[in-house]
């Protein structure tokens, strides 16, 4: 290298607004920022996830993982070879009230998951093993034993 020195490159930071941006066009959902101090995200979070839960995801830098993960899908970086659809026989339990991930959005399931046992759980968010685990364990149970499948 000559002795020079070369500037940096590589990933540009993105703001949250841009994260969300990213998260919408890869899920093809409509999804909105509102901007919120740490105060007041902790104050929300608090409000629907366990306090385990909240202290981890109040970390600095700690969700960087999954929106590289995200960009990556984005930028085309994951190249899906033949049938992506799961044939497998699969479970999936489902808060009605998920604030991460809105039951609305489970409308896509069928699509790839052809061999699904889909199961709407009332009155519970997205923790649903913490929330409801009588009822999970009960659930894939019932699931794992069943000739049905």
């Amino acid at each position: 290298h000559a002795g020079q020195t070369y500037r940096l490159t590589g990933p540009q930071a993105l703001t949250p607004a841009d994260r969300v941006a990213v998260l919408a066009e890869v899920l093809g959902r409509p999804l909105r920022f509102d901007a919120q101090s740490n105060e007041e995200a902790h104050a929300e979070l608090s409000t629907t996830m366990p306090p385990e839960y909240v202290e981890a995801f109040s970390q600095p830098g700690v969700i960087r993982g999954g929106f590289n993960c995200y960009r990556a899908a984005f930028r085309g970086r994951w190249q899906l070879e033949g049938d992506p659809k799961i044939y497998t026989p699969t479970l999936i339990l489902w808060g009605d009230s998920d604030a991460v991930l809105p039951l609305a959005w489970s409308d896509k399931l069928p699509d790839f998951f052809p061999n699904l046992t889909f199961q709407k759980v009332e009155q519970a968010g997205h923790f649903l093993m913490r929330e409801k685990p009588e009822l999970v364990n009960q659930a894939i149970t019932e699931f794992v034993l069943s000739e049905d499948r």
